[in-house]
């Protein structure tokens, strides 16, 4: 799986099927031997011929989060570079459905472990539980933290219970 692009995340499908890469460029500046510091967009590979499958020329990835893909292997959710998240076919690279709703960019994106829901989180300190099969959003949560005069607190994670039916969130 080598094509030149340094790779900064990885991670693989729970089938072992697919595996998906991203560069982050934030993890490659500080190297002196890198040349290209764009980001890249994140691709699609067959796990066992390590066959580029798609490039996923729209979406971006601050990182992989360990359930990007859906249980069953056939889609992945990522963010974009606007204030969405996609979720992609797995094999074709072919947008299923945008989940809108944010007002700031989304920093992080994944499935429920049971497939049912996605949860997105956004620099615009909201967390967004959406309907995995129609794309809806169902609940969002808004994060209000008291804070030290200057800084500019959200929620960086966030994970699901393994039954699916809670979430912790994480902030800086």
């Amino acid at each position: 799986m080598d094509d030149g692009t340094r790779i900064t995340a990885v991670g693989i499908s729970a089938d072992g099927g697919r595996v998906l890469t991203c560069t982050h460029p934030w993890a490659t500046r500080f190297n002196r031997f890198a040349r290209d510091l764009s980001p890249h967009p994140p691709a699609l590979w067959d796990a066992v011929t390590g066959r580029r499958l798609v490039t996923l020329d729209e979406a971006y990835l601050f990182q992989i989060e360990r359930r990007s893909f859906s249980p069953d292997g056939t889609q992945v959710v990522t963010a974009t570079r606007g204030n969405d998240a996609v979720v992609w076919d797995c094999i074709g690279g072919h947008r299923l459905k945008t989940l809108r709703g944010h007002e700031a960019y989304v920093t992080s994106a994944q499935f429920s472990p049971d497939g049912i829901r996605i949860v997105t989180v956004s620099a615009d300190q909201t967390v967004g539980v959406w309907d995995a099969a129609q794309g809806t959003l169902i609940a969002r949560i808004v994060w209000q933290q008291k804070t030290k005069v200057g800084s500019n607190p959200h929620v960086v994670s966030v994970g699901f219970s393994p039954d699916s039916t809670r979430l912790v969130t994480g902030s800086r």
